[in-house]
């Protein structure tokens, strides 16, 4: 499928990243954009985790903080 999952997780992190609206993040990882979430669904899955926290604190600041604590090593 030639990235079409890897475009799919760029263009959602932007959408986000940009509009803070994560249902239309979440859509661009749809089988519209090619994205079939077949051995791929841990993608999904980061913003199924996020979606809790959606609104109280802004994704980089999750991923840097929640997702990836500071000291567990990368």
């Amino acid at each position: 499928r030639a990235g079409a999952d890897r475009t799919s997780l760029a263009s959602a992190l932007y959408v986000l990243q940009s509009t803070g609206d994560l249902a239309e993040a979440r859509a661009q990882l749809a089988l519209t954009y090619g994205h079939t979430g077949w051995g791929t669904n841990r993608l999904v899955r980061v913003f199924d985790m996020y979606g809790r926290w959606h609104g109280r604190m802004d994704f980089r600041t999750w991923v840097e903080t929640l997702y990836w604590p500071p000291g567990q090593g990368r």
